[in-house]
């Protein structure tokens, strides 16, 4: 088995009643949302992948003021896991993320 970092883009509309505040939008509030993020490449070696990692855009929080307010929210994240000799998932999902959002109001 090899160990996999896998660089994906998050996304996720969080409306204002599922958070407390601005102060609930941290890096990693949309890799529990979103069920399917887009995935970017796929690493062997995890320093690699962290350096990847630094030159994704800026995580962000973006109000949008519809009828129903919410936040639209994208961020970077590496997945860690194991594949097996067939590049299929075997067991894992830690997840490394970016180290600050950007709120935009």
């Amino acid at each position: 088995m090899k160990k996999v970092y896998e660089l994906k883009k998050f996304s996720a509309e969080i409306k204002n009643s599922e958070i407390n505040g601005k102060d609930d939008l941290i890096p990693g509030c949309t890799i529990e949302r979103d069920q399917d993020p887009k995935p970017i490449q796929k690493f062997y070696n995890p320093e690699i992948a962290l350096a990847e990692l630094q030159k994704m855009p800026k995580a962000t929080a973006k109000y949008m003021s519809w009828t129903i307010p919410f936040w639209a929210v994208e961020e970077y994240a590496i997945e860690i896991y194991e594949e097996n000799e067939e590049g299929d998932f075997v067991n894992g999902s830690d997840f490394e993320t970016q180290d600050e959002m950007e709120i935009l109001d």
